[in-house]
């Protein structure tokens, strides 16, 4: 999954929410009337974070900032002092804003916006004596379902345990509700797929196999998307392939998610019934 990460450093500090704006009397008509406006010192800090934006060659981004619908933000500030005096989530709005504004005016992506952030989070330490202060912001695609009136399902599929010739062969029979789907691909690049389909035979695998697979379904239970079908034959195994297996079965059983199935297939194509 792609992922954006860019450290900013600031020579001042970082403005708390409660400190972006001042209020002060103003006469218009020879009338008092009350005025809001910009704190100096937020303005002073965009004006550096904004320069350090500037100087980041984000031209692999662009395409991906432009298309992507929606949006994963985190944001970690590294303090020089008093973590305790600000809150966590006070600091988050100013960088936001911020970040926001360049990508519109500067990177020219016009449609990009903050209501695109369907999560966010922030976290904060310090370095005390620091003659700076930090944030590390971190963007990446949200997958996540935003519509609970509507389940999921698979659109992008990879597959590891057919070959090219029987990935093809199994493209006729797929459901009809997913011919329909144009993003449908049955042999999506790994980083790219939404499902990961794995066919699992005798002598066709390792330890290592087995721990790349857990690997895949921890996370999607940390991001809370994604499938993971696994299928695999019931005889014919070694004793150390017998133990891999129950052992990664006795973890999907245990995690009991409609997401993340595990299955003995007598035929390739039982896989469809999953889908």
């Amino acid at each position: 999954m792609k992922e954006l990460n860019v450290l900013i450093t600031l020579q001042s500090k970082f403005v708390s929410v409660n400190a972006l704006y001042n209020a002060r009397v103003i006469y218009k008509g020879g009338k008092p009337i009350a005025a809001i406006y910009k704190n100096p010192e937020a303005n002073r800090v965009e004006s550096e974070v904004r320069c350090q934006l500037l100087a980041v060659d984000f031209s692999e981004y662009l395409e991906w900032l432009r298309t992507t619908k929606q949006f994963e933000l985190h944001l970690r500030f590294i303090l020089k002092k008093n973590a305790s005096h600000k809150d966590s989530s006070n600091l988050i709005k100013n960088l936001e804003d911020i970040w926001t504004r360049f990508v519109v005016n500067d990177l020219g992506i016009a449609e990009y916006d903050d209501s695109m952030h369907i999560k966010v989070t922030a976290e904060k330490s310090i370095i005390p004596g620091a003659s700076s202060e930090y944030a590390i912001l971190t963007l990446r695609e949200s997958r996540a379902n935003i519509r609970y009136d509507i389940d999921p399902k698979p659109e992008k599929v990879w597959i590891s345990g057919w070959t090219g010739e029987e990935i093809t062969a199994f493209l006729p029979p797929l459901p009809k509700r997913l011919k329909k789907k144009e993003k449908y691909l049955v042999s999506a690049e790994y980083g790219e797929a939404d499902t990961k389909v794995y066919i699992l035979q005798p002598g066709g695998i390792k330890p290592s196999t087995i721990a790349e697979i857990y690997g895949d379904i921890v996370e999607s239970l940390y991001l809370g998307y994604g499938f993971i079908f696994i299928g695999y034959q019931e005889e014919g195994w070694t004793k150390e392939e017998k133990e891999g297996l129950d052992w990664l079965k006795g973890k999907v059983d245990e995690i009991k998610e409609g997401r993340i199935k595990m299955e003995p297939i007598k035929a390739k194509e039982d896989i469809l019934g999953w889908m």
